[in-house]
């Protein structure tokens, strides 16, 4: 069928009478014809399948946040113009407004520490001190609910900057009040268990969790860093 049509059209082509340009411009045309008529013929039944493998293995899992907590905070910024340590009337500003975020403790998977005991079977698991990993604020849940500007007191980074950083320890001292490095640290347990029966029946084994203390450069750097 894609025969017939080709030899048509180039008996329809070559009929026509032309001078050098033209006939330069037909032979393109026609070479180019014939490929595409040639390409579908190749091509017409053959079926293109691509398929690709992804990296797949099994890597040190590291920080593993065990559990997340949810907050919506309201925060205000309010104060008033000084002159002399006393406030001046009518110069003031005034802000309140909300963020939502999450929090997410864990622990560090790598300092987990195992002693097997074959005869009794019993597991001893040394567990890391669980931590809080991150306390995300969303940027786009910002809700503004009162906003006083004053020209001669306007709100700067650096105030947005400290506000954030009450917001974000106001967050983690309620989350951590509320139970949720408990929670972390039983989720924790959880998932040991289940990364390890593989390998030790539960069963057939007793699991047995310890807590272990950082050591004193460690306990130095998170006393500074809260």
């Amino acid at each position: 069928m894609i025969d017939m049509k080709l030899t048509a059209i180039l008996d329809t082509l070559m009929g026509m009478k032309l001078g050098t340009l033209g006939i330069v411009v037909l032979a393109l045309v026609m070479i180019l014809l014939i490929l595409k008529l040639l390409q579908f013929k190749i091509f017409a039944n053959q079926k293109i399948i691509t398929s690709k493998t992804n990296n797949l293995g099994l890597k040190d899992i590291g920080e593993l946040a065990t559990q997340a907590g949810y907050f919506s905070n309201t925060q205000q910024i309010k104060d008033n113009a000084k002159l002399f340590g006393l406030d001046i009337p009518l110069i003031n500003r005034n802000y309140i407004y909300s963020y939502d975020g999450v929090i997410k403790a864990g622990i560090d998977f790598a300092k987990i520490k195992l002693d097997v005991n074959e005869e009794n079977k019993m597991i001893t698991v040394k567990m890391p001190p669980v931590k809080i990993l991150s306390c995300e604020v969303k940027e786009d849940s910002l809700v503004i609910y009162e906003e006083k500007k004053n020209i001669f007191m306007p709100l700067r980074l650096k105030d947005i900057s400290e506000a954030k950083k009450a917001l974000v320890k106001e967050a983690e001292e309620k989350a951590i009040a509320n139970g949720l490095l408990e929670n972390a640290r039983q989720n924790a347990e959880i998932l040991i268990k289940g990364f390890l029966s593989g390998t030790f029946n539960r069963e057939e084994y007793t699991y047995t969790f310890v807590d272990t203390r950082p050591k004193m450069k460690e306990r130095e750097k998170n006393r500074h860093h809260a």
